[in-house]
């Protein structure tokens, strides 16, 4: 593990605010040893003194309040991966949690606790989608409950008269019915 007066004497090698990291070594002691802890794929220590003192800088905030997302990129082989390609580790890291287009965060938000709302315009679509198969949903009762009429009733005109199916016209008060449900479904928006 890395230690205390390991992390001070790198100090001298950087030019952002000392007491910004002095002040995060001493509230994060459990940050500090997961971070020396940390292996690449070869069983090497990640992250030297330097690079830890460049993540308590950089990634003040992240540790403050999300320190889950750190612990969950560092749980990925593959953002280890491209954390060891970086010259400075420390920066690979500040990457991998920040940037949003190369991190683990961007393509599983859930192992990060944050929850994925769709977008606006996504809500819009999905509800107008399902308006309209409610709409085709409810013509389709109507088309087969009229369907299921004319069936019945060339049925019963088939039984009287000894006519084929086929042959059956229907009568003008059905043509009505129907043209008046039609209008009714047009004016009310379903």
């Amino acid at each position: 593990m890395v230690s205390r007066q390991d992390l001070v004497s790198a100090l001298d090698s950087v030019s952002y605010d000392k007491n910004v990291v002095l002040g995060m070594i001493d509230k994060h002691p459990d940050m500090i040893r997961m971070l020396s802890e940390t292996k690449d794929k070869d069983g090497k220590p990640l992250f030297d003194a330097l690079a830890i003192d460049d993540i308590l800088f950089n990634c003040k905030d992240t540790i403050e309040h999300h320190p889950d997302r750190i612990t969950a990129v560092l749980n990925n082989p593959e953002e280890i991966n491209m954390i060891s390609s970086w010259k400075n580790k420390g920066a690979g890291l500040w990457r991998a949690v920040g940037d949003p287009l190369n991190s683990t965060i961007e393509r599983n938000p859930e192992a990060f606790g944050i929850k994925v709302e769709p977008k606006q315009e996504n809500k819009e679509s999905i509800s107008n989608s399902l308006k309209e198969q409610s709409k085709t949903s409810e013509e389709q009762n109507i088309t087969n409950r009229i369907a299921t009429a004319r069936k019945r009733l060339a049925g019963k005109i088939d039984e009287k008269l000894g006519t084929n199916l086929s042959d059956i016209k229907l009568p003008k008060k059905i043509k009505d019915i129907e043209a008046k449900i039609s209008k009714h479904f047009d004016k009310s928006g379903r």
